[in-house]
């Protein structure tokens, strides 16, 4: 560049001397710079004026006067600015290329290019991160078919899968590298990623998550994503997008390489992974170990042949926490779907999310592979484990070990071939089962009970056990001590039973032991019986529902702070305690007590029994009084008619009823004389009528009616009967 310049420069001098040509320089130089400078002064105040002017048509005139001031200062900071960066630019050039004018253009438009280039290769693009937040990453590198090396040193580097690409090399991470897989995008890891020891890989996705990361290693000993051969990964977290990765034989589809270590963390989008002969599909390789720790998403990990779904690899270790998202894991070979491998050891953590795993030959489901070790803890979550042959559903493998607790959550465990559903795996030694709530439903197989271990302790939850055929429902001696509601098919080691604290059914029989305060959700199987004894008390706590559909006899006390459904038959001989919420839908039969201080709702019946009438002694009843049946007439005369009339009003209605009907007789026979005689009574009111039959009965007043009218009739006749002696 400098030759030719220079040569540029001898031609435009005037031919002559050294001395010609350097003034010639000189000159041209002077000339071109005093010629930009009045070009730029004049096209300045050209500008500023097409501005002002352009405002002043543009602009209304109450606006005009208060932006005026403001426009004046940026065009005239914009004119002041332009000629300095400009003559800095000229003059940075004219040192670099000692060229002229035109050279300096033509070297600007260079260096405007190169900006546009560094734009297009470096953007701001939106991701999503853990928490489900959209944000923007300033300056990502769009990776290409050549982009091999992510990173550098312990900067925080941004890269971006845009299309589709595939890089045939190996990957190389170092540093902090942050991923975003952009929606609909595939980068295909033709040899997958290798992730250095004190780096990390962070994985992102865009508002649909369909960007799609594959990468599988052919190389022996390594991950699909995480380590080399005895070297140990760095941290990988996958946020979001769909990643699937397949390592080589001996390593962990996402994890560890051979030998080595490494740290998995997944808090959302979707993940394949399924790791090479002897290691995790997620997690540690063979000889290797691997920490995992799931929070959200969507987990499918399958393990290679001895190595766990998610966890160890052959012959090593691993850790996993398991606190959300949806987790599917299996083993084709001798290692638990999550857990350890064959003769590894694993400890897991449950906190949450939902759980199907599988455990391969002579391993559990979750817990520990063939000859392995190790601890399962679930604290919450739903878990399906099935075991292999001679594995536990959640426990230990074959002649393996494991110490099982659960505290919450739900859990469904099935043991294969002479293995439990949560405990001892077949031929399993020291191994642990302690049951503290949740609700358990656990099923054996051939001769091995649903729970079992070297020791069983249950003190809380709903615990269902099926034994199949004539084995045992809850083996190993088992201590039931606290709050636990146990329903059993098969049979329950009795051996404690004495010491006993909670609810036990046991094949449709059950009993409520001691002071039993139920923490757990439970129902009452259809065709079961449980029976609160006179002294015990079973009390359901604030928001817990126990759902009866067998017969649920209370001779003590039964309180409900919580939900009562009574679906079957509640006999209340003791004390029924109603505090919280009651829903009859069929039959409840109060034989004792009934407190109803909180709600009562549903469609059944309430029976209470018939009230017992008290016997009381009898009054000895009097000696009858006397009295006329029929009117006697003796010479017009009739006998004992005021005594007859004054005994009628002493009596009760019955004997009124008889006697009117009585009187009747005898008053038609004494007022057919009267009538002969042309006599009435007061007000032309007939004494009596001309038949023979009786009065009908319309009161004790009428009967006190009738007597009055005969008494006076008497009296008529009788003087009546005087005067004509006279």
């Amino acid at each position: 560049m400098r030759t030719r310049m220079h040569a540029f420069r001898t031609r435009k001098a005037t031919p002559g001397s050294a001395k010609g040509t350097a003034m010639a320089n000189t000159h041209s130089t002077t000339e071109v710079a005093a010629r930009g400078r009045a070009q730029k002064t004049w096209h300045g105040a050209l500008s500023l004026a097409l501005a002002a002017a352009l405002a002043a048509f543009l602009t209304p005139a109450a606006a005009f006067a208060d932006d005026a001031s403001s426009a004046d200062e940026q065009a005239q900071k914009q004119t002041q600015e332009q000629p300095q960066a400009q003559e800095g630019a000229n003059t940075a050039n004219i040192e670099d290329t000692e060229g002229d004018a035109p050279e300096q253009l033509q070297l600007l438009s260079a260096q405007s290019l190169e900006v546009s280039a560094r734009t297009a290769t470096q953007a701001t693009v939106p991701y999503v991160d853990e928490q489900g937040t959209t944000r923007q990453a300033s300056n990502a590198a769009t990776v290409t078919a050549e982009t091999t090396a992510w990173g550098q040193g312990t900067k925080t580097t941004w890269y971006v899968a845009a299309g589709n690409v595939t890089v045939d090399a190996r990957v190389e991470v170092e540093g902090r590298v942050c991923l975003i897989l952009a929606d609909g995008a595939t980068l295909n890891c033709a040899q997958g990623i290798h992730v250095g020891v004190d780096s990390s890989l962070t994985v992102y996705g865009q508002t649909s998550g369909t960007g799609a990361l594959n990468a599988t290693s052919n190389e022996r000993y390594c991950a699909g994503i995480g380590g080399n051969l005895s070297v140990s990964s760095g941290t990988v977290t996958i946020n979001g997008g769909t990643v699937s990765a397949t390592g080589g034989d001996g390593a962990a589809g996402i994890g560890s390489g051979s030998v080595g270590g490494s740290n998995t963390i997944i808090n959302g989008g979707t993940v394949q992974a399924t790791g090479g002969y002897g290691a995790a599909g997620i997690g540690g390789s063979s000889h290797g170990s691997g920490s995992i720790t799931v929070n959200g998403g969507t987990v499918t990990a399958v393990g290679g042949g001895s190595g766990a779904g998610l966890g160890g690899g052959s012959y090593g270790s691993s850790s996993v926490v398991i606190n959300g998202g949806t987790v599917s894991a299996k083993s084709s070979g001798e290692s638990a779907g999550i857990g350890s491998g064959l003769s590894g050891s694993s400890d897991v953590t449950i906190n949450g999310g939902t759980i199907s795993a599988t455990g391969g030959f002579g391993s559990a489901g979750v817990g520990s592979g063939s000859h392995g070790s190790g601890s399962v803890t679930i604290n919450g979550g739903t878990v399906s484990a099935t075991g292999g042959d001679g594995g536990a559903g959640v426990g230990s493998g074959l002649f393996g070990s494991s110490d099982v607790t659960i505290n919450g959550g739900t859990v469904d465990a099935r043991g294969d071939d002479e293995a439990a559903g949560v405990g001892s795996g077949k031929q399993s030694s020291d191994t642990t089962v302690t049951i503290k709530g949740g609700i358990v439903n656990a099923t054996g197989n051939y001769l091995t009970a649903a729970i079992d271990g070297n020791t069983v302790t249950i003190s809380g939850g709903t615990v269902s056990a099926t034994g199949l055929g004539a084995n045992a429902a809850v083996g190993g001696d088992p201590s039931i001590d606290g709050n636990a509601f146990i329903v059993v098919n098969g049979t329950v080691n009795k051996s404690k039973q004495s010491s006993w604290k909670g609810i036990v059914v046991e094949n449709g029989s059950g009993k409520v032991y001691g002071n039993v305060a139920l923490a757990t959700d439970a129902t009452l199987p259809s065709g079961s019986t449980l029976t609160v004894p006179s002294d015990c008390t079973l009390t359901v706590a604030q928001g817990i529902t126990l759902t009866n559909n067998g017969t649920v006899n209370v001779e003590g006390t039964l309180s409900t702070k919580g939900a009562l459904v009574n679906n079957g038959t509640i006999n209340a001989n003791g004390t029924l305690e109603i505090e919280g919420t009651l829903t009859n839908e069929n039959t409840i039969n109060v034989n004792g007590t009934l407190n109803t201080e909180g709600t009562l709702a549903g469609g059944g019946k309430v029976v209470y029994p018939e009230p017992v009438k008290e016997v009381e002694e009898e009054e000895e009843e009097p000696a009858p009084r006397p009295r006329a049946t029929s009117l006697e007439f003796d010479g017009g005369a009739a006998v004992n008619a005021a005594s007859v009339a004054a005994e009628t009003q002493t009596q009760d209605q019955a004997e009124a009823q008889k006697s009117t009907k009585t009187q009747s007789s005898s008053a038609a026979s004494g007022g057919s004389a009267a009538k002969s005689a042309g006599s009435t009574l007061p007000g032309d009111v007939p004494l009596a009528q001309e038949s023979a039959g009786g009065i009908p009965f319309v009161g004790i007043f009428v009967a006190v009616g009738v007597f009055i009218a005969a008494g006076l009739f008497i009296a008529a006749t009788k003087r009546r009967s005087v005067k004509n002696q006279g």
